[in-house]
């Protein structure tokens, strides 16, 4: 497995005193990159690999590169304070295979997802809801970050792989069972869709990993 490097964090490099207001540089992405990692050990995960659902991460590395300098003063008035020219208005992430009971192939899984800075979910502290954390990120940070983890929530329930299966009043029952069985042996496959406030969309799908939950 290759080990994923630390990503720098891209600085506004401006912050210099110029006329009514500071100067700072805007980014654009113009190419998204698509990771499956364990977050603990940094290392990347190809295809088939085992890892347990709450140290699965899909990275999204978006490849900042500068477009402009501007006076800070008319940035925030005219954007909100965004440090990127164009900013993301939709992530979805979707399971191209039976995730679980509830999240079947198709099935959007925004609401089981948290997302933090890059190498900064370690600390569950730093991990927000998926959409709350798309809302606000690049906003009024001073910085511009590479790009972002999404993780499952943990605690169980329906943000874990193959749940809702067994029926705990009939534990035996032969169909139920099969079916359990037969999504914990069908490794996990999502899609990552974004886009810009331009309208600009990108979309990755991740490598098929056997996601584990016990």
């Amino acid at each position: 497995m290759t080990r994923i490097l630390k990503h720098l964090v891209f600085p506004a490099l401006g912050l210099l005193l110029f006329g009514c207001g500071s100067k700072i540089e805007i980014y654009e992405w113009v190419r998204l990159d698509y990771y499956s990692i364990n977050a603990n050990s940094r290392d990347t995960l190809f295809g088939d690999e085992s890892v347990h659902y709450e140290d699965y991460a899909m990275l999204v590395q978006l490849n900042p590169i500068n477009f402009t300098t501007v006076s800070s003063s008319d940035w925030v008035q005219a954007s909100e304070g965004f440090q990127a020219k164009n900013r993301i208005v939709k992530l979805e992430v979707i399971t191209k295979t039976d995730y679980n009971k509830a999240k079947p192939s198709g099935k959007l899984l925004n609401d089981i997802l948290v997302a933090s800075f890059i190498e900064e979910g370690d600390n569950p502290e730093n991990r927000v809801f998926l959409d709350d954390f798309v809302s606000e990120f690049g906003k009024k940070s001073n910085r511009i970050e590479e790009g972002f983890e999404i993780y499952f929530r943990e605690g169980g329930g329906f943000a874990a792989p193959c749940t809702g299966y067994l029926d705990p009043e009939d534990p035996d029952n032969e169909d139920n069972q099969k079916d359990y069985e037969n999504c914990m042996s069908d490794s996990k496959q999502f899609e990552i869709f974004i886009q810009l406030s331009n309208g600009t969309k990108f979309s990755g799908t991740t490598f098929r990993i056997n996601l584990e939950n016990e």
